[in-house]
């Protein structure tokens, strides 16, 4: 993080005019985004047993969403009568 931000820093407050610095530093920030993405990216090795248990637990998270269930077709009165037994 220091051997990135503080360089970038250096160079921006003493080379880059006042107009430039906010688009330099936007193309900074994607470039450390790159930089950290990249390095997240090598340090994991996959293999048959941990994508079994990547896809172990996408099952196990598409069964906990929650279900839409189509209302019946009730009156507005049956409604109102039910929404008021609640209330008691």
């Amino acid at each position: 993080n220091w051997l990135f931000w503080i360089p970038v820093q250096y160079f921006q407050f003493g080379y880059v005019e006042e107009p430039l610095q906010i688009p330099f530093l936007c193309v900074a920030g994607l470039a450390w985004t790159f930089i950290l993405s990249a390095l997240a990216g090598s340090v994991k090795s996959y293999n048959d047993s941990d994508k079994q248990e990547v896809e172990e637990e996408l099952v196990v998270a598409s069964a906990a969403r929650p279900v839409t269930v189509p209302i019946s077709t009730a009156t507005m009165e049956e409604e109102l009568v039910s929404a008021e037994t609640l209330q008691l």
